[in-house]
């Protein structure tokens, strides 16, 4: 631990945190939302800025159009406290907020030598009866809604995230998650995860796209190829030289540590009852998680903060 830069992380990181908010928000065009019928939309520029300032510092609605007024950061009139909650609740908000997070993340893709996947909960701000969970399907008895990352291993960024019902299954959102790290060009290196991924077609995912899959291993395993050999050479590995299996695996705790980071920051629930919003709520969370992570970073490795985000993009719209 470099006691001194993070020091002066925490020391200076809601500064920062605001510096290079606005210098990644502004960094990118955004479609215009109006459909031509009515008044037209609130920038998505502002309300992006709005929104995450709102979820770095965990106010509520009406707290935050005070804070924002004294911040000055937005350019336009601060919006009604129900405008926020408004626009978290449109599917093609909470796709640029995810389109975000990775951007976040691409300062620091040279950093990390691996990766862990793994999901947490963040809670409901109602639990459902077992009557409503019986009438409609997709509502989650457990009460949370279920947040799928990967993180570095070094950094403690998360480049790729998806927010699921509670009742989501793990091991099918690997394959996604695999595959949009890859494809954002965070390759090679260790992939870890808990025995929830352990399936042969997840060895092969993983090794096809330049990783080197370490699950944890359950004790009726068998290294019976199955038509993975890379699920055969993983558990080979595990049982005959399971101290070196061990020591690939130990850095998996850095994914436990990022999501608790981000819980005792920002928080481990969710304001939100409309599922969308509470997606994109969780996705906020994760941005800010990365903004801060950004900042240690930038303090450790003598990073220039006004040189990280210097491609533009335009985000699609969701489906």
């Amino acid at each position: 631990m470099n006691w001194s830069a993070y020091n002066e992380a925490k020391t200076h990181e809601a500064g920062l945190f605001q510096r290079l908010l606005l210098a990644l928000v502004d960094a990118f065009a955004y479609p215009d939302l109006w459909e031509g019928v009515g008044r037209r939309p609130l920038p998505v520029r502002d309300l992006l800025v709005a929104a995450a300032v709102k979820a770095y510092h965990g106010y509520a609605n009406r707290v935050a159009v005070s804070d924002l007024r004294m911040r000055g950061v937005l350019r336009i009139p601060v919006p009604h406290f129900n405008s926020l909650g408004n626009w978290l609740a449109r599917p093609a908000f909470g796709h640029i907020v995810g389109r975000l997070v990775l951007e976040s993340a691409l300062p620091l893709a040279g950093f990390d030598a691996g990766w862990s996947v793994d999901a947490t909960g963040f809670g409901l701000p109602y639990m459902p009866d077992w009557n409503e969970v019986r009438a409609l399907r997709s509502a989650s008895r457990r009460g949370y809604r279920k947040l799928h990352g990967v993180c570095g291993n070094t950094t403690h960024v998360i480049p790729v995230a998806i927010v699921t019902d509670g009742r989501a299954g793990d091991s099918p959102r690997f394959r996604v998650l695999a595959r949009y790290l890859s494809a954002a060009g965070f390759r090679g290196g260790d992939l870890l995860g808990d025995a929830a991924y352990l399936s042969r077609l997840n060895c092969s995912l993983a090794e096809e796209l330049g990783y080197a899959p370490y699950f944890a291993l359950k004790e009726n395993v068998t290294p019976r190829a199955g038509g993975s050999p890379a699920w055969r050479r993983m558990v080979l590995l595990g049982r005959e030289h399971p101290d070196v299996f061990r020591e690939h695996r130990r850095h998996r705790v850095n994914v436990e540590s990022a999501f608790s980071s981000m819980k005792r920051l920002f928080g481990s629930s969710v304001s939100s009852r409309d599922p969308v919003a509470q997606d994109a709520e969780v996705l906020l969370k994760v941005l800010c998680h990365n903004l801060v992570v950004l900042v240690r970073a930038i303090c450790e490795f003598a990073l220039d903060p006004d040189d990280l985000f210097a491609v533009e993009w335009a985000p699609a719209l969701a489906a």
